[in-house]
């Protein structure tokens, strides 16, 4: 069966705005077999894809919406070089050989996405004009200060600027200390996302819009206490094909299990002919699918379905409450 989406339009933003156009992602409307299926088209999501097609594997992409329709197109679309905690607690922290080549690799992040951007074309808007680390406060620029010097001590590009300086850079005299990296910039997140997109398909990724999630939220571990289960996945003969299981918290009072990410075509097929709300998620029969699938049976919503006040719909039971993200 053909099945025609109507994904949900982006919020709106400015980013929304001046984006370059979106890239073509059909609805899966047939099986896959694959090598890696990648859950979410994010930044991560994207570039793994771009990075594993890149090595000839073969690699879908499942979104719900549009690559970049969530956080990665809404993001301030900096390029910041480095990690919350300084160079010196990194390496006390991991030790000094796994501390050195985390502080290399996340103060190079900046550096790495725009070559990934000049290598593949990317139309973002990106510019590499450098980030500022800064205090407004006499007790904050101590701490600056102790930054910028543990980057110059490696050998790092940056300066510290003076509120003289700052004032000159900014416009404003609202701060009094720096730490300017010059490896940073900025980006059209959005574009970036769009970018990521059409690159990876480019070198033979695919990416597939929409797809959906399905959690049971239960109110006891049943699949540890009676089935011995701690982790992993599950797979079924239904058409929810997979069942997975939290690795933590083993043992706890309660816990989430996450059916299939479940392909467009199959999800239409499980809950074709219930009520649809205005975000068309339909829900009754998807949940009842899963909840059968880990032999609890439909009997769990005895107590009834009930919709939140939310853009999610929710159903409540018995056993818990199960939920799911789905945009035909």
């Amino acid at each position: 069966m053909m099945v025609t989406h109507n994904p949900l339009a982006l919020p709106p933003s400015l980013y929304a705005d001046t984006a370059v156009p979106p890239v073509a992602t059909p609805p899966l409307d047939s099986d896959r077999t694959v090598s890696v299926a990648i859950i979410g088209g994010g930044f991560a999501g994207l570039s793994t894809a771009l990075h594993l097609a890149e090595q000839g594997t073969d690699v879908i992409v499942l979104e719900a919406r549009e690559p970049g329709w969530g956080a990665s197109g809404n993001n301030g679309g900096q390029l910041n070089a480095g990690l919350k905690l300084d160079p010196d607690t990194i390496e006390a922290t991991f030790g000094a050989d796994l501390g050195r080549r985390m502080i290399a690799f996340a103060y190079n992040t900046p550096t790495f996405a725009l070559d990934l951007i000049r290598r593949h074309h990317i139309a973002c808007e990106a510019r590499q004009n450098g980030t500022l680390r800064a205090a407004y406060h006499e007790a904050n620029a101590a701490a600056v200060e102790k930054t910028a010097e543990q980057c110059i001590r490696r050998g790092m590009p940056v300066t510290v600027l003076d509120r003289d300086a700052l004032r000159e850079a900014t416009g404003t005299d609202r701060y009094v200390r720096a730490m300017l990296d010059r490896r940073g910039g900025d980006l059209q997140p959005l574009s970036y996302a769009r970018g990521l997109a059409g690159a990876a398909i480019a070198a033979g990724a695919a990416g597939y819009v929409p797809s959906a999630k399905i959690a049971f939220e239960a109110r006891r571990r049943f699949w540890e206490e009676d089935e011995q289960i701690y982790g992993g996945i599950s797979w079924t003969t239904q058409d929810i094909t997979q069942i997975w299981y939290p690795s933590t918290d083993f043992h706890g009072r309660t816990g989430i299990i996450l059916g299939a990410f479940g392909l467009g075509y199959a999800i239409t097929t499980l809950v074709g002919g219930f009520a649809v709300d205005r975000y068309g998620a339909r829900v009754v029969l998807a949940i009842a699918a899963i909840l059968w699938s880990l032999s609890i049976g439909t009997t769990a919503f005895a107590s009834g379905f009930a919709w939140q006040n939310s853009a999610l719909p929710c159903a409540f039971s018995a056993s818990g409450s199960a939920f799911l993200w789905y945009t035909p």
